[in-house]
């Protein structure tokens, strides 16, 4: 039984604008005097369940089917929203991973005092064991130790740059599957309106995985892939930062196994392109890192290598994340198709 409008779906969290379930209509009475429906099958033949008529394709209004999505429905969903949409999903991917890409710019300069002792330990005879080599080492700790805030400032940028990226490519996602084209500007401006709640749920979803971290590695990686749906939920259902966060855990815990499997597929593919598309910069920074063991100097070498893997890191993120986020906002819309039953508000609002 589908549920009248104004009442949330299942779970407690208000449906997006234009998914609210539609109530269903009520059955027809026959009239009396009127003839039962044959059986399907002709008079007199009663066909076992399943062999009647065939069900009605599934519509499809914009990039994937209204039904629950196979594997090959969810790839082609992916590659079918690039494809149609791809200047938001770039012009977001670009103005986020560029903003924080300057913010994180001191940081990498920190780092260059980090790139010249590890290129000085490099340098270093593998059988010396003299004053010189014992100090490089301290020092390489020293450096270490040093940058271990910045790393974790770093890590932090890098967790609020997928949380915006995922909400914005959630909306445009959103939007594609019910055929309906998204602008960058719209995007924006939903960004903008939900940044602070986007800020506190970074904070959240950050102080949860890293006390998953903290009490056993699995923990941690666990949370952080049914975590998965987060963004997408806040910007689209439009509730609170707590809210999307048990949203994305409910939705998760309620199909375990295909979220990981899919996410641990998205990855693997994620992984195969981030590597085609750094190797440039790797063979550039290799060829940086080889001139200093031949002229036996390391400060312009730890200049370069922390300048082209910072820029790499840039390309690949500009490049490679929006494919992730669109993957994951895909999964979440087939989640909520399978235990929400949304297919049918979804191809309700595609006809507004």
């Amino acid at each position: 039984m589908t549920q009248p409008p104004d009442v949330p779906p299942p779970g407690g969290w208000p449906a997006p604008s234009g998914w609210t379930p539609t109530p269903a209509a009520s059955p027809a009475k026959p009239q009396p005097g009127t003839p039962a429906t044959p059986p399907s099958g002709g008079p007199g033949l009663n066909l076992p369940p399943g062999w009647g008529q065939a069900p009605a394709a599934a519509a499809r209004p914009g990039v994937i089917p209204l039904r629950p999505l196979g594997v090959d429905d969810f790839f082609t969903g992916v590659f079918s929203t690039f494809r149609r949409h791809w200047r938001p999903i770039a012009v977001i991917a670009f103005l986020v991973t560029s903003v924080m890409a300057l913010l994180a710019l001191p940081a990498v300069l920190s780092g260059s005092g980090l790139a010249r002792e590890l290129i000085d330990v490099a340098l270093l005879d593998p059988e010396s064991s003299t004053p010189e080599a014992e100090e490089a080492f301290r020092q390489l700790l020293d450096e270490l130790v040093a940058f271990l805030p910045w790393l974790l400032y770093v890590s932090f940028l890098s967790l609020m740059a997928i949380t915006f990226i995922d909400a914005g490519v959630g909306w445009v996602v959103s939007r594609a599957v019910l055929g309906k084209p998204t602008g960058a500007r719209e995007v924006l401006r939903q960004l903008a309106h939900r940044a602070a709640g986007l800020v506190a749920l970074g904070l959240l979803v950050s102080a949860g995985v890293t006390l998953g971290y903290a009490l056993c590695l699995l923990p941690g990686v666990v949370l952080a892939l049914m975590l998965f749906a987060a963004p997408t939920a806040l910007i689209v259902e439009q509730g609170s930062p707590v809210s999307a966060f048990k949203r994305s855990l409910q939705v998760s815990s309620r199909s375990f196994w295909r979220v990981i499997g899919i996410l641990l597929l998205i990855q693997l593919v994620y992984g195969l392109a981030m590597q085609v598309f750094s190797v440039p910069f790797t063979i550039l920074s290799g060829a940086g890192t080889f001139g200093s063991f031949v002229t036996g100097e390391s400060s312009s070498a730890s200049v370069t290598a922390v300048v082209l893997g910072y820029l790499g890191l840039w390309v690949v993120a500009v490049l490679c994340s929006p494919f992730v986020s669109v993957a994951k906002s895909l999964l979440y819309i087939d989640l909520r198709m399978r235990q929400e039953n949304l297919a049918p508000s979804l191809e309700e609002a595609s006809r507004r």
